[in-house]
C-alpha cells in the first residue's frame, strides 16, 4: 500500500498459529516468500513485528526474527492489544497501576524471551483510550524517522540511538 507516495507499506503474511494450522502453507510458500522479499527488497527500511502482549512468544516467533537479524532488517517491536489487558487482571483490581504493572510484567516477559533490546511501542486500536491515541502518534513519528533516515542501514542507527536513549532502565 503506497502511504503518503512516499512509503510503501507491506503486509506480510504472519507465522503459524499455535494450533498450527496453516504450517505447512509457512514452510513451502510463505516463509521462502518473506524472505525473498527481504533479502530482495533494496528500499525496504525495517520491519514492523506486530505481537500480542498477550501471548507468550513461540520457538517459530524467535526463530523467525532471529533469521530477520541475520539479514540486517532493523526491526520496531509494536506490543498490540493493550486496550484487552483490563480483562485479563479479574474484576478484583481495574485500578490504572494494576494495568500499568501488568503491561510492564508483560512488555519485559516479550522483550526478554524474544532476546530483544531494541525500540517497542504499545499500540491500541482503541480511540477512547488517551495512551492508545499517544501510541499510535509515537508509531507514526517512529514509521516517519525511519522513512526520513532513507537506508536500512541509516534506520538501524536511528533506531539503534533511540533504543540507548529510551529503554535504558528496562
Amino acid at each position: 500500500m503506497l502511504v503518503n507516495e512516499r512509503i510503501v507499506v507491506t503486509d506480510l503474511p504472519g507465522l503459524p498459529s499455535r494450533d498450527g494450522q496453516v504450517t505447512q502453507m509457512w514452510e513451502s510458500t510463505w516463509r521462502p516468500l518473506v524472505f525473498n522479499y527481504i533479502r530482495d527488497c533494496d528500499n525496504l527500511l525495517a520491519m514492523l513485528y506486530v505481537h500480542d502482549v498477550r501471548w507468550k512468544v513461540s520457538p517459530r516467533v524467535r526463530e523467525f526474527l532471529a533469521e530477520v537479524r541475520e539479514h540486517q532488517l532493523p526491526i520496531l517491536l509494536v506490543l498490540t492489544k493493550d486496550d484487552r489487558l483490563l480483562g485479563e487482571i479479574g474484576p478484583n483490581d481495574t485500578s490504572p497501576d494494576a494495568v500499568h504493572h501488568l503491561r510492564q510484567r508483560l512488555m519485559r516477559r516479550t522483550r526478554k524471551a524474544l532476546s530483544f533490546d531494541g525500540v517497542h511501542v504499545h499500540y491500541s486500536t482503541n480511540s477512547e483510550i488517551p495512551a492508545s491515541r499517544k501510541a499510535r502518534r509515537r508509531l507514526l513519528r517512529f514509521i516517519e524517522s525511519m522513512v526520513d533516515a532513507g537506508s536500512r542501514e541509516e534506520t538501524a542507527k536511528l533506531l539503534d540511538a533511540i533504543a540507548a536513549d529510551k529503554f535504558v532502565d528496562l
